[in-house]
């Protein structure tokens, strides 16, 4: 039983993070015709173009992405949730499902930036994955880079970053959220 909560756990934090990435896609105002975005959007688009009739975009918000976002939390919470019986209380499986939302969002970024931050010593400018990466990032970033501009060819905003995020992630995951 525990192999079936494990795969169906992994299933629910993939299908979260690739909405994620999608609403994050829209809100960063990544190039559409980027390779990589393509990809999330059309992988998503099976879940996310029916909402969409009922919940459209605006401006930079996929609100579509954003709802899917939290109804595969809230169901795959339930559904992990009901292999253990007793069932929690609503309120304590959305709370379930919010944790799973922050904690997934973050490690996603972390993740992000430490593939950016690694990449850009080796892929050459014009790389579509890099492209990618750096302006999912770029909004992010841009009030730490204001803060602490690159030195002598170094940018440590990745960096600030990456440690405000692993606090973050260790705040999540101890349950102080």
């Amino acid at each position: 039983m525990s192999i079936l909560a494990d795969i169906l756990q992994l299933l629910v934090t993939l299908l979260v993070s690739l909405f994620l990435l999608r609403f994050w896609i829209q809100w960063a105002g990544v190039d559409v015709f980027n390779p990589i975005a393509q990809m999330v959007v059309r992988a998503s688009g099976l879940f996310c173009n029916p909402v969409r009739r009922w919940l459209p975009r605006h401006r930079r918000y996929d609100w579509a992405a954003l709802l899917c976002v939290l109804l595969t939390a809230v169901i795959g919470s339930y559904a992990i949730s009901a292999m253990f019986p007793p069932l929690p209380d609503p309120v304590r499986a959305l709370k379930w499902s919010l944790v799973l939302i922050a904690d997934t969002g973050l490690n996603l970024l972390f993740w992000v930036l430490l593939v950016q931050a690694l990449a850009s010593w080796f892929a050459g400018y014009g790389n579509p994955a890099l492209d990618f990466l750096e302006q999912l990032t770029r909004p992010l970033l841009r009030p730490i880079r204001r803060i602490i501009p690159p030195a002598g060819g170094i940018d440590f905003s990745p960096m600030v970053l990456m440690l405000a995020v692993y606090i973050l992630m260790r705040v999540v995951s101890r349950g102080l959220f």
